[in-house]
């Protein structure tokens, strides 16, 4: 089971997902609610995109501190 769960955290972070492990599924349903009430959604194309099947590193920065911030970890060019 730990191994399951070490799994899906890995692809929570490569996606920009969240996980939650509690033995409270109505917390983590409430959790989970509140965190897609306030979101944005931003799209990126780079500037010059080469067709090389590399991967991809994407960082994203928001000014402030009070901002939590879940992003995927990239992409491949293809």
């Amino acid at each position: 089971m730990r191994r399951i769960f070490a799994l899906i955290l890995v692809m929570a972070k490569a996606t920009g997902g969240l996980t939650e492990s509690t033995q409270n599924p109505a917390f983590a349903l409430r959790q989970a609610s509140e965190a897609s009430r306030n979101y944005y959604l931003l799209y990126y194309r780079p500037q010059i995109y080469r067709v090389d099947g590399k991967f991809r590193r994407i960082e994203v920065k928001v000014k402030g501190g009070r901002y939590r911030i879940t992003h995927r970890a990239g992409y491949i060019a293809d």
